[in-house]
C-alpha cells in the first residue's frame, strides 16, 4: 500500500520534465548575487535568457518567468542528502504560488544540489495545484491531478511541510 502512494507521489511531485524542461544553465556571481543564462524548452519553443537573481534558484526562476511570461512567487525552498556518502543523491523540494493563490509543489532528486532544486521548480511550475486536507481521524488526503493520496497517520502528522510530506513517503517505501 505505501509503495503505490509513494510511486503515485513520485510520479506526481519528482523530476517532471514537460512542458516545460531546463537544457543548460550557467552562473556568474555577482556582487549583488547570481546571474544566469538559462536554455530551456516549454511546449517545444526553445530559447536561452538571462536573469539575475539573489541566488542560483531565483535566478533561475527569473530566467524562466521572463522567458515565457510565467507568473509565480516562489515560496517555499528545502533541501537535504538523501544517503550518507560523498557520493549522495540530493533531494530539493520548491513550492510556488500563482496568481490565483494556489501553491504548486515540486521535488527533484539528482547528484548536484543545484540541479535537483532546478527539477523541483520545474516540476513545480508543470504540475498542478494539490491541497493538504487533514481530518480529525489521522488521515491525511493529497490531492493532485486528480488522484487522492490517503496517508495513515503514523507517515505524516497535521500540518506538516510538504518537503516532511515526501520524507516521510520516502522512508516508508525503504521500510
Amino acid at each position: 500500500y505505501k509503495r503505490q502512494i509513494f510511486e503515485l507521489f513520485k510520479k506526481t511531485f519528482e523530476n517532471k520534465v514537460t512542458p516545460l524542461s531546463v537544457c543548460e544553465v550557467h552562473f556568474t556571481q555577482t556582487e549583488h548575487g547570481m546571474d544566469t543564462e538559462v536554455t530551456s524548452s516549454f511546449n517545444g519553443k526553445t530559447v536561452t535568457t538571462h536573469a539575475s537573481g539573489n541566488g542560483r534558484l531565483d535566478a533561475v526562476s527569473n530566467a524562466l518567468k521572463q522567458a515565457y511570461d510565467l507568473q509565480f512567487e516562489l515560496v517555499t525552498y528545502q533541501e537535504h542528502a538523501l544517503e550518507k556518502s560523498s557520493s549522495s543523491r540530493a533531494i530539493a523540494y520548491v513550492g510556488i504560488q500563482k496568481p490565483d493563490k494556489t501553491l504548486a509543489w515540486g521535488a527533484g532528486i539528482h547528484a548536484d544540489i543545484i540541479h535537483a532544486s532546478i527539477d523541483a521548480l520545474v516540476t513545480a511550475i508543470s504540475g498542478k495545484e494539490c491541497l493538504f486536507a487533514f481530518s480529525p481521524c489521522g488521515v491525511v488526503c493529497i490531492v493532485a491531478d486528480e488522484a487522492p493520496f490517503l496517508l495513515q497517520h503514523d507517515d505524516v502528522q497535521s500540518r506538516q511541510p510538504f518537503a516532511e510530506v515526501f520524507q516521510a513517503l520516502r522512508i516508508g517505501k525503504a521500510r
